[in-house]
């Protein structure tokens, strides 16, 4: 046996050599944890195909070491294995392989691209964290992944695409946080169906792609329930596409502060809009509300100066205070007949409103509802005048001097 590995019963317990090569004798089935870590010599290590298992950390600050190959019996990468092999360049990995575990290629500043197989199905927590050279992610074409762990590609600074499986069921939070260099993402399925064998929905935590500053198009999957906030210091996006998305809820500040964004087509499937969903998106000038939306919460839409025009559907139950408060562009509102309340300063400094329309099913106005709306000229009124003057409306509307109401009973 060559004295330079301690091996019993195939596993490799130790390396005592000092070559620059190394290649592993074959009947080894188990590296131990840590058996090389810190080894700055190695620039290059082969690993035998009766390798079955590697211990965690095995390769620990190997800091020369070039490329790897994981042998195809190898079916999880454990955790911190190559964690800053600061030279790695190339990892092939085996079509077997099913997890990269925790911190797994964390710190491996010279990655520049990885290719996974179809048989992958998780990626963990800090796995690529901070290896700012990648420039490039690749899925198999039948993929099966479905997890990508919370700061899995943390600071991947190069990333420019990324092209995700429809086969993902969570991306945690950070997943893609800082990758500064990322212009569009997208979800596509390769010529595979994995994905709609796979039972549940993607669930996307908060800030998965934050301070992505040249993120500029974002195109949802289609099995994805809630859109969370999902972009936080990412302001830059320019398009955002449902597609087929099942999407019902848009959370609490899920596209605020986006200053480009100036078209947004909601899915058929949204039910709620949250509070400040798309507060001072002031670039915002068309948004296309689905028939089955019931509720838009308070500042959803706040000082989104170009908003000119906002068709509510009929199906609209609840209009939450402050949802449209300083949407200064705004012309005209139609409220629909299930809205039974608006809150205080939901219209407020709307100051180019000129039409509003109001169902007389719509018993509790805020007095402030309409506050700053000094130029409204007309107001048609879904009902008949004692309603109007039982309701004192004209409290309400008291900014504007010179409307006109017309009542439809």
């Amino acid at each position: 046996m060559d004295e330079k590995y301690r091996i019993e019963y195939g596993v490799l317990e130790e390396y005592l050599g000092n070559d620059n090569e190394v290649i592993i004798p074959d009947g080894v089935s188990f590296i131990k944890e840590y058996a090389f870590k810190d080894n700055k010599v190695i620039t290059s290590i082969t690993l035998p195909d009766s390798l079955e298992e590697i211990g965690e950390g095995a390769f620990y600050g190997c800091s020369s070491i070039k490329h790897i190959n994981i042998p195809s019996r190898v079916k999880i990468i454990p955790d911190r294995a190559f964690y800053e092999c600061t030279s790695l360049e190339e990892v092939e990995f085996n079509e077997e392989l099913e997890e990269i575990s925790t911190l797994a290629f964390a710190s491996c500043t010279s990655l520049k691209g990885l290719s996974f197989s179809n048989n992958l199905v998780k990626i963990g927590a800090s796995a690529f964290n901070k290896c700012s050279n990648l420039k490039s992610i690749r899925f198999g074409k039948n993929p099966k992944l479905t997890e990508i762990g919370k700061l899995a590609f943390n600071e991947c600074k190069l990333l420019t695409v990324l092209e995700l499986p429809l086969s993902l069921r969570l991306i945690d939070r950070n997943a893609f946080y800082g990758c500064s260099s990322l212009i569009k993402v997208d979800f596509h399925n390769g010529a595979g169906s994995n994905a709609f064998d796979i039972p549940g929905f993607l669930d996307i935590k908060d800030a998965a792609f934050g301070k992505c500053e040249k993120l500029e198009t974002f195109v949802f999957g289609y099995r994805i329930k809630r859109v969370r906030n999902i972009f936080p210091d990412t302001t830059g996006l320019k398009k955002v596409l449902f597609g087929y998305s099942e999407v019902e809820i848009i959370d609490d500040h899920a596209f605020a502060s986006q200053r480009l964004l100036d078209e947004v087509v909601l899915p058929d499937t949204l039910k709620v809009i949250g509070p400040h969903a798309f507060s001072m998106c002031k670039n915002l000038s068309i948004v296309k509300l689905p028939e089955g939306l019931e509720r838009i919460e308070s500042y959803a839409f706040y000082n989104c100066h170009k908003l000119i025009a906002i068709d509510l559907n009929r199906n609209l139950k609840y209009l939450g205070p402050q949802a449209f408060d300083t949407c200064s562009s705004l012309r005209d509102v139609d409220i629909p007949d299930g809205v039974s309340s608006i809150g205080s300063h939901t219209f407020s400094m709307c100051d180019r409103l000129e039409k509003v329309s109001l169902s007389d099913n719509t018993k509790d106005i805020h007095p402030l509802a309409f506050l700053g709306c000094k130029n409204i000229k007309e107001i048609t009124y879904r009902g008949n005048k004692e309603e109007w003057n039982k309701l004192e409306l004209d409290k309400v509307f008291s900014t504007s001097k010179d409307y006109k109401v017309i009542f439809e009973k």
